[in-house]
């Protein structure tokens, strides 16, 4: 079996990684990639950013920044606040709940990253 070289290009500027996997691997990288319309090397830095996140999120040991709970997210959700992605990511590792199910209420709530004015929600809730 031979090994395949991933090279996850970022944008200018920024840092890059290169990556050697077994043939099998790579197969199974790829196969996945297409199934979410992703390159490999996109998919790839998905994961390690999900990865660093989770890890951020089991070292925390600083107790001025709690690591928010479901509760708190709803306080944010409902005073208009829009959560972050490491906020939603460490709620859902705590709760269960898939992180994309949270994100997409993040987003229906908050459309093109904006938070709501007040009255009645976009969506009517």
């Amino acid at each position: 079996m031979g090994v395949k070289s991933i090279v996850v290009n970022m944008p200018s500027k920024k840092p890059q990684v290169s990556l050697r996997l077994e043939e099998s691997e790579y197969e199974e990288l790829k196969e996945w990639a297409e199934a979410e319309f992703r390159t490999p090397a996109a998919l790839s830095a998905i994961i390690i950013k999900k990865t660093l996140a989770q890890r951020r999120v089991s070292t925390k040991t600083n107790s001025d920044h709690p690591v928010p709970d479901a509760t708190a997210i709803l306080k944010l959700l409902a005073g208009g606040n829009r959560p972050s992605d490491g906020e939603l990511l460490e709620v859902a590792q705590k709760t269960g709940i898939r992180e994309e199910e949270l994100i997409q209420l993040r987003d229906r709530l908050f459309p093109n990253g904006n938070h709501q004015k007040k009255g009645k929600a976009a969506n009517g809730v």
